[in-house]
């Protein structure tokens, strides 16, 4: 089984401390560079499966190292930035990073983020009855008419999928779609769905009663 390589781009010892520690009890393999320079120079030479980047960093700015990784990679970054770095994190998702984190983060959804992009790039196209979704380009067709979602129910349809073989309860589609720091009410997953289903076809979204939603494939 191969390892995926992280690459730590932090200038924080104690923060890079708490990303190393986390990957690699979660059997990933870790890199950290302390500096923009040196995280370039070592995203080059190591070729990792995904980045955790900071974005106030010495010698080199974490939106120039996205910059560069942008020219050559579709490589997943997730920034991590700090509550009045705000517009720093939108011109990040901007310049292309897949996903943010607000320092102090939890470790739980920082891996969960990472997992979900890392998962992201390795889909491609796929066929579910009458549904054709092509993941990268987030189009959807059905009877090969396209479908319109929004960005939410994209994400639902992705992460059912991605969670196929299971049952997901609506507390976990919540955490995974909407993020643990969502302060809205729960039900807004059972209205997603709904509008999803009328999208996608009522019956490929089944609600197994008293445990959550699975897709009938």
């Amino acid at each position: 089984m191969t390892v995926e390589t992280i690459l730590i781009i932090e200038d924080d010892p104690s923060i890079a401390e708490l990303l190393t520690v986390t990957l690699e009890q979660e059997g990933f393999r870790s890199l950290w560079a302390s500096d923009g320079g040196l995280g370039w120079e070592m995203f080059q030479r190591e070729n990792p499966a995904a980045v955790l980047l900071d974005l106030r960093l010495p010698r080199l700015s974490g939106l120039e190292v996205l910059r560069n990784i942008r020219r050559q990679s579709e490589v997943p970054v997730l920034i991590m930035s700090v509550k009045d770095q705000e517009s720093d994190k939108v011109a990040g998702l901007e310049l292309g990073a897949d996903d943010y984190v607000t320092k102090p983060f939890s470790p739980r959804e920082l891996m969960a983020r990472l997992r979900r992009n890392l998962r992201k790039g390795k889909l491609t196209q796929t066929q579910m009855g009458q549904l054709r979704v092509d993941w990268q380009r987030a189009d959807v067709f059905r009877d090969e008419a396209r479908v319109l979602l929004t960005a939410r129910e994209f994400e639902v349809l992705r992460v059912l999928y991605e969670n196929r073989e299971r049952v997901l309860e609506r507390d976990s589609l919540l955490e995974k779609v909407w993020g643990y720091d969502f302060e809205g009410d729960a039900r807004v997953v059972d209205t997603t769905i709904k509008r999803l289903r009328s999208k996608v076809g009522q019956n490929l979204i089944e609600t197994v009663r008293g445990l959550g939603y699975r897709l009938a494939l």
